[in-house]
C-alpha cells in the first residue's frame, strides 16, 4: 500500500496538470489558417479601388475563398491525404535530430488544418452573406438560402465542438456528416445565384462552367462522394470473449494491420471508429471492442450477418512512433487493438505494455494467449493485482530503465492527458492516444 504522502503527491501532480491537453501543434494549425485568410482579406481590401469599408469584398470573392477553404477542408480529411501527411513527417524526420524529430511530429496535430480551413470557409460565408445583404441585386430567394447555410454552417461547427465530439461520437458523425452535404448542396443554388446575377444577359452555361468556382464545387462534391463509392457490406462473426469483450471478425478480403476503420450497423447510420488487428493465420481482420458500448450489446443480443465497413483514414497517430528507434508503447484495456497494430508495423524496437484489469478473466485465455503469440515480449500489468497502478509514474520508469526514445500512450482519455502532459514536462517525447 501507498502511505498517505505519496498519494498526496501523485494527487498534486496531477492537480498540476493543464485541464485541457496541451494540443500546441493542433491548436497551431487550426490557428494560422483563419490568420492567413484574413491576411488575404487585407491585401484584397488593400488593393481593390474605392473606399474599403464601403466597398467590402464582393459576393463571388468571398464565394470562390469559401469553396476554395472547403475544397482544402474535405481533401485534409480524405484517407489518402492523412496517410501522406503521416508518411512524410516519418520519412522527414525519421534517423535525424531530436529536433527536427520533434517538428515531424507536429504532424499528430494534422486535425488542426482541416479544423482551420473549416473556420474559416465559415467566417467567409459570413463575409459573402453581408455582402449580399447589403446589395440589391441578389431576391428574397437567394436571402432564404443564406439563411439555411448559416443554420447549417453553425451546426457543422457545433457539432464539432470537444464535448460533443467526444461525448458522443456516433451523433458528432451523423451531424457532421448531414450539415456538410447540406451546406455543399446549397452552396450551388448560391453559386448559381451569385454567378448568374454576376454575368446578366448571358446563358448559364456561359456564366457557370467558365467559371473557378464551378470546378471548386464539383472537386468538393466528388471528395465528398468518393468514399461511399468504397462503402462496403461485409460478412462479420460475433465472437463474445467474455462479459466484457467481443470481437467482431470481418470477412474482408485485404486489411492493413492498425487501419482505422469505420464501422456501422447500417449505411446513412452512426458510426463506429476502431483499429483493425490483423493475424495472418486467421486471416481477415478483427475488431476487439467493449460491450460497455450500447451499439456493440445490442449486436451481441441481435446478431448481424453483415457490417457496413466505411473508408477511413488508415493510418493512426501512433504510426509516428516510427519516428524514432525505440519506443515504449502503454495501452489500456481494448486498446491493445492499437499495440498489436503498432508491433505490426516494421521500423523500430517498441516494448509494448498492456495494463488492464484481470486479463484472462476480462479476455478469456485463449484471447490472451493469441496476444502474447502476436507480440512475444508483452508486458501485461494486471491492476486487479496492482490495483492503484500510477500510469505516468509507470511510464518514467519504463522509459528510464529501458533508455527508449519515445513513450507512445493508448487507452481512456484520462490516461492519455495524464502520461502525455507529465512526460512532456519532462522533455519526452510522446505520441499515440
Amino acid at each position: 500500500m501507498n502511505s498517505p504522502m505519496v498519494e498526496r503527491d501523485r494527487e498534486q501532480e496531477r492537480d498540476e496538470l493543464p485541464r485541457r491537453p496541451r494540443r500546441t501543434a493542433y491548436n497551431f494549425f487550426a490557428a494560422v489558417v483563419p490568420a492567413a485568410n484574413a491576411g488575404v482579406a487585407i491585401g484584397y481590401l488593400a488593393v481593390a479601388p474605392g473606399d474599403p469599408l464601403e466597398v467590402g469584398v464582393p459576393a463571388h470573392v468571398a464565394l470562390r475563398l469559401v469553396l476554395l477553404n472547403l475544397l482544402v477542408a474535405v481533401l485534409l480529411r480524405s484517407a489518402a491525404a492523412t496517410d501522406s501527411a503521416y508518411r512524410c513527417a516519418v520519412a522527414l524526420g525519421r534517423g535525424r535530430s531530436p529536433a527536427v524529430r520533434r517538428v515531424a511530429g507536429w504532424a499528430e496535430g494534422y486535425g488542426g488544418l482541416h479544423v482551420g480551413f473549416a473556420l474559416s470557409a465559415t467566417l467567409w460565408f459570413l463575409v459573402m452573406n453581408g455582402s449580399m445583404l447589403r446589395s440589391d441585386v441578389y431576391p428574397p430567394t437567394c436571402v432564404a438560402v443564406n439563411g439555411f447555410l448559416v443554420v447549417a454552417f453553425t451546426g457543422v461547427q457545433i457539432s464539432a465542438v470537444g464535448p460533443v465530439r467526444h461525448r458522443a461520437p456516433g451523433l458528432f458523425r451523423v451531424l457532421h456528416r448531414c450539415g456538410t452535404w447540406t451546406v455543399v448542396g446549397l452552396l450551388w443554388l448560391q453559386m448559381d445565384f451569385v454567378l448568374v446575377r454576376r454575368h446578366r444577359g448571358t446563358f448559364w452555361a456561359e456564366a457557370v462552367l467558365p467559371s473557378p468556382e464551378f470546378w471548386l464545387l464539383v472537386a468538393t462534391s466528388a471528395l465528398l462522394v468518393l468514399p461511399w463509392l468504397r462503402l462496403r457490406r461485409v460478412p462479420v462473426e460475433v465472437v463474445r470473449v467474455s462479459s466484457e469483450v467481443v470481437e467482431l471478425r470481418l470477412g474482408l478480403e485485404r486489411a492493413r494491420p492498425g487501419a482505422l476503420t469505420m464501422v456501422s450497423r447500417t449505411p446513412l447510420g452512426p458510426c463506429h471508429r476502431f483499429t483493425l488487428v490483423v493475424e495472418p493465420r486467421r486471416g481477415g481482420a478483427t475488431l476487439v471492442v467493449s460491450r460497455r458500448l450500447d451499439w456493440v450489446s445490442d449486436l451481441v443480443d441481435f446478431p448481424q450477418s453483415h457490417l457496413w465497413v466505411h473508408a477511413a483514414p488508415a493510418l493512426a497517430g501512433s504510426y509516428l512512433g516510427h519516428l524514432h528507434r525505440s519506443a515504449i508503447f502503454v495501452v489500456t484495456g481494448t486498446a491493445i487493438a492499437e499495440g498489436l497494430a503498432r508491433l505490426a508495423r516494421t521500423g523500430n524496437s517498441t516494448e509494448l505494455v498492456w495494463v488492464v484489469h484481470g486479463p484472462v478473466r476480462a479476455y478469456g485465455m485463449d484471447f490472451v494467449d493469441r496476444v502474447e503469440v502476436l507480440a512475444p515480449d508483452l508486458v501485461i500489468v494486471d491492476t486487479s493485482v496492482q490495483p492503484d497502478v500510477d500510469f505516468l509514474e509507470m511510464a518514467r520508469e519504463l522509459h528510464s530503465s529501458a533508455g527508449s526514445d519515445a513513450v507512445g500512450v493508448a487507452g481512456s482519455r484520462e490516461v492519455v492527458r495524464e502520461v502525455r502532459e507529465g512526460l512532456a514536462r519532462d522533455g519526452v517525447p510522446t505520441f499515440g492516444g
